[in-house]
């Protein structure tokens, strides 16, 4: 009898994305496709966590639906020069605040503002690569989008964001 190939979870979300975004009418801009990929990232990241066997696939795929739906709703009202003072204000908050210290920003183009504030500073990998945990929150006109990521350092000092989502 032959043995079932498996596909790789990884696999399976990725083919998962691309049917979805296949099936999307309208064009993205650059902060709704930002804004989708970093919460798909995120949401399948957080549900990889959970479970196991189907029940981590099926969190994984859930996690990263999610998180792409409430990514691109985030990018989706923030203008540019939102996106720019938000990720100024994220590098100096990672650079030079302590765990704890948060940050504010305000853009005086939209009125939109925020925090950021981060909360947990550690070290990954074989060479010790510093990385920070950080939650943040944008106040838009109606409600007030929050958001918890993780960025590390790379070695020419620039901080990476390597999993953010807001919901």
């Amino acid at each position: 009898m032959k043995k079932p190939r498996r596909i790789s979870k990884c696999a399976a979300v990725t083919l998962a994305a691309l049917v979805a975004t296949g099936c999307a009418q309208q064009r993205f801009s650059g902060a709704e496709a930002t804004g989708a990929t970093l919460g798909t990232a995120a949401g399948g990241l957080i549900g990889w966590q959970l479970g196991g066997g189907l029940g981590q696939t099926l969190f994984t795929a859930g996690g990263a639906l999610l998180g792409g739906t409430a990514g691109y709703m985030v990018g989706r009202r923030f203008a540019p020069s939102d996106r720019a003072m938000y990720n100024q204000v994220l590098a100096e908050a990672l650079a030079s605040s302590d765990d704890g210290e948060t940050r504010h920003w305000l853009n005086p183009e939209t009125g939109r503002n925020g925090t950021i504030r981060p909360i947990r500073s550690f070290h990954r990998g074989d060479e010790m690569q510093l990385c920070r945990d950080y939650r943040s929150a944008v106040n838009f006109e109606s409600d007030v989008a929050t958001g918890t990521g993780t960025a590390c350092r790379s070695p020419d000092g620039q901080w990476n964001p390597i999993a953010a989502a807001f919901g």
